[in-house]
Parts: structure tokens; sequence; C-alpha cells
């Protein structure tokens, strides 16, 4: 039966990528960019060439104008693997300087997997940049000086973040991944420090009053919006 319903999944896919809705990479599926554009980290190959990783394919760069090995670019591409390649459009960000993935430890040493693992496969951690994580921990980890022996650069945690699947570990996760602002600018703060605690008479003749009434929120404590709150009460004898 599952496998019947994975089949009329894919199948599905399938349409939505021929009707342009939907595009195909590395195995996976993603919305298609209206703009016919893609996005990606800027790779250094040992061929000299610079490259835009797009998931789990390379698209080989021309002419990059001031973009550097390990900025997130915006490119358009063109042809398909193994000789796709791309023209360079605009930087969108400069290079990470921090990752939040999962801790492991794999033959060569302790390893940091990024979250959802579409800029980097792994980066080294040596054992003394634990900071007590334990494998199978969130982290955060900042980059550090090019390790010795050739063995590039690698990254020492400075956050412990939970397990996976624990919210304030995926909510991290995610803002890194999608590069989200972890603070609120000066003016954000300035207005909400200016609201007054108690409400005025003033601006309860624009609201409702139902704080006599008893709400019940499912969001769990650590929600940020608590915005699904309910109020029963009986609307006649039935």
């Amino acid at each position: 039966m599952v496998r019947v319903q994975l089949g009329l999944l894919q199948a599905l896919l399938q349409r939505l990528v021929k009707k342009g809705v939907l595009e195909g990479v590395g195995g996976r599926f993603r919305m298609r960019r209206q703009d016919g554009l893609v996005e990606g980290e800027v790779e250094c190959r040992s061929d000299g060439f610079l490259y835009l990783r797009d998931g789990d394919r390379l698209l080989r760069l021309g002419e990059v104008g001031d973009a550097r090995e390990g900025d997130w670019v915006r490119a358009k591409a063109f042809g398909s693997a193994p000789s796709a390649t791309a023209e360079f459009v605009e930087v969108v960000h400069g290079p990470r300087t921090s990752w939040v993935g999962c801790l492991e430890r794999g033959r060569k040493g302790y390893q940091l997997i990024p979250y959802r693992g579409t800029e980097r496969e792994s980066l080294p951690i040596a054992s003394h940049d634990l900071l007590g994580a334990q494998v199978g921990e969130m982290v955060k980890a900042e980059l550090v000086a090019p390790r010795a022996r050739g063995r590039g650069v690698g990254v020492r945690v400075v956050e412990r973040l939970g397990l996976p699947g624990d919210a304030e570990a995926n909510f991290r996760a995610v803002a890194w991944h999608r590069r989200l602002p972890m603070t609120f600018s000066q003016a954000a703060v300035d207005e909400a420090e200016s609201i007054p605690e108690k409400i005025g008479q003033a601006e309860l003749t624009h609201r409702i009053d139902l704080r006599d009434r008893c709400f019940i929120t499912i969001d769990p404590e650590t929600a940020r919006d608590h915005d699904d709150a309910v109020f029963v009460e009986t609307a006649g004898p039935s």
C-alpha cells in the first residue's frame, strides 16, 4: 500500500516538473523560481575553476565579478549535468562565519554535519573544541584557522542547542539555514518598549474586550506567537 502511494506521489511530482511548477535537484523537488535563477555557495575545485553548488549538483561559473569562494550567489543555469554551467548575476551574501548542525563522529574524528547539508557535507572539529557537546547534539560552531596537515578549515563549538527535534534547536537551525536575523532592530525595540503595560480606555474603544473569558491556547511554552487560543461556551440546550 505504501509503495503504491509513493508511486502515485512520484508521478504527481513529475507532472508538476513538466508543468514548470517544480524542479528536480539531486533526487529532491523544490518550487521553481519564477525568474529562472538558482542560488548557492561558490566553491573552488581542484581544476582551478569556481563552481556554484545547487543542492547536489555543481554548476561551473564563468566571470564572477567580485564574488569569492564561500559567497552565496545568484546565477542563471544552463545545460544539464555533468556539463552544466551558470552565468553569475550577483552576490546575495558573503561567506558564512558560523554553522549550525549535528555533531557526529566519523573515521577521521569529530565533525559537524550542517543542517540540511546543502552547502557543505561536513566540517571537522578538534576534540578540544567540542565545548562538552556530545555526539548527536545540535550545536552552533564558528570557523577557526585552517587546520594543520592541509586538512582545511575547521570549526569550534560555541553553543550547544539541544537534540534534533527540540523546539529551540529546530528554530535556531532553520533561522541559520535561511540566514534570518536573530535580533531586532533598535527601532523595533524602541517601539515595543513604548507600548504601555496597561491598556488605556482610549485604546479599548477600538477593541472588543474579552479579558473576562477563559481562553486556552494549544501553543507550547516555547512558542513565540500564541495565536491558537480558543474559548468555548454553551450556545443552547443541545
